[in-house]
C-alpha cells in the first residue's frame, strides 16, 4: 500500500488555499452567495491541482475522485 502525503479532503483543501496564496490568487466569494460558493476559476484550478497531486503520487486515486472544493 502506498503512503500518501495528503490523505483527506480537509488537508487537500488546506494545501490548495496555501498554494493559491503563494501565487497571489484572489479567492474572495462573490457578493450575496452561499458560504461555500467560489468563482468557477477556482473550481477548475482545484481540479487541475488535485490532478497533478494524483499523478505525482501525493494523493490517492480514491481521494482524487471524491474530493471537492466545497
Amino acid at each position: 500500500m502506498a503512503k500518501y502525503t495528503i490523505t483527506n479532503q480537509k488537508e487537500l483543501r488546506r494545501s490548495f488555499w496555501v498554494f493559491c496564496k503563494e501565487f497571489g490568487g484572489e479567492f474572495e466569494r462573490e457578493a450575496n452567495k452561499k458560504k461555500h460558493s467560489f468563482k468557477l476559476d477556482f473550481n477548475i484550478a482545484f481540479g487541475e491541482y488535485k490532478d497533478g497531486l494524483c499523478k505525482d503520487g501525493i494523493i490517492s486515486q480514491s481521494l482524487y475522485e471524491r474530493a471537492t472544493l466545497y
